[in-house]
């Protein structure tokens, strides 16, 4: 097991990570098109933790990560983003 500043340390790398490509979205992503289709990086924001960390951590920050995309982006139906970045992740 990591020590405490450790495990802070690593949890903080990837909320900064995930913010990075939250930017990286919203600023460059939105103006390209492959083969007509805008890539949506957010579900990949939320499934990596969940890779490297188990499933209950990945759910968590995926759930974290829903709620921050219902916040900031248009959805068709409310929590759209919470319902499904946890399962996802």
């Amino acid at each position: 097991m990591l020590a405490r500043s450790a495990t802070i340390f690593k949890w903080t790398l990837y909320t900064l990570a995930g913010l990075v490509w939250a930017v990286v979205q919203a600023a460059f992503l939105q103006r390209v098109t492959v083969w007509g289709v805008i890539p949506f990086l957010y579900p990949l924001i939320a499934a990596l933790p969940a890779i490297f960390e188990g499933p209950a951590a990945g759910t968590v920050y995926a759930l974290a990560c829903g709620v921050f995309c219902d916040l900031l982006l248009p959805s068709p139906i409310p929590c759209f983003y919470t319902l499904i970045l946890p399962l996802v992740g």
